[in-house]
């Protein structure tokens, strides 16, 4: 007696794999996981390398409230350097 599983891996040498119906794709399930663990270890790694190479030019381009300065251009956006102290602060 033949199962509707059975029936469907009929004439295939894969296991894995069935005939596409209307609407269905031929990949099968195994080879669809497998991407997407393959994508799993992949996307995070290229994510972290696109936001590195984003942000390294302004990595530490500009100084923090607190830090000792010399000039307003040295101190981050929305800080100047104080005249008395010399230190970046918010006005």
């Amino acid at each position: 007696m033949t199962t509707e599983v059975g029936a469907a891996h009929m004439g295939t040498n894969d296991p894995d794999t069935t005939e596409a119906g209307p609407g269905e794709s031929q990949h099968s399930r195994r080879a669809i996981v497998r991407e997407g663990v393959k994508l799993a270890f992949v996307a995070p790694a290229l994510a972290t390398f696109f936001a590195g190479t984003a942000y390294a030019g302004t990595a530490k381009s500009c100084l923090v409230r607190g830090s000792p300065c010399t000039t307003d251009a040295q101190c981050c956006n929305t800080l100047e350097c104080q005249a008395f102290t010399r230190v970046c602060y918010r006005p």
